[in-house]
């Protein structure tokens, strides 16, 4: 999933940023970017920093609130490739959640459970 947040202001805190799901090899990461602007043609991606949690796995999509929070979901609940993974896949279990993450300090909690299609 990717998110964006903000117009193209002048200064640091009215910059957009920018969210990317990163579904590395060993763990799921939220990636967050600024955006800089040199001139009204030329923009850059700057990496401001990775977010890693035991509740962000199996993330789908993230929206951002503000600057400094974002909801995203897990549209799976267990490890992939675990039996209860398998369980929750093909019995169509409905163990999927949203996760509220603050940007700022890195902390995230379940706020949603059990949703339905």
């Amino acid at each position: 999933g990717v998110a964006a947040l903000g117009g193209l202001g002048k200064n640091e805190k009215e910059m957009p940023l920018v969210l990317v799901v990163n579904h590395r090899s060993d763990v799921d990461a939220l990636e967050i970017f600024h955006v800089r602007s040199n001139d009204e043609s030329d923009y850059t991606l700057v990496h401001e920093k990775s977010v890693l949690h035991p509740l962000l796995f199996n993330v789908n999509d993230c929206v951002f609130v503000d600057r400094n929070n974002v909801y995203c979901t897990n549209w799976r609940s267990n490890p992939t490739g675990s039996l209860m993974d398998a369980i929750e896949v093909y019995g169509q279990m409905p163990w999927n959640n949203v996760v509220h993450c603050n940007l700022e300090t890195s902390g995230c909690e379940v706020v949603a459970e059990g949703i339905r299609k």
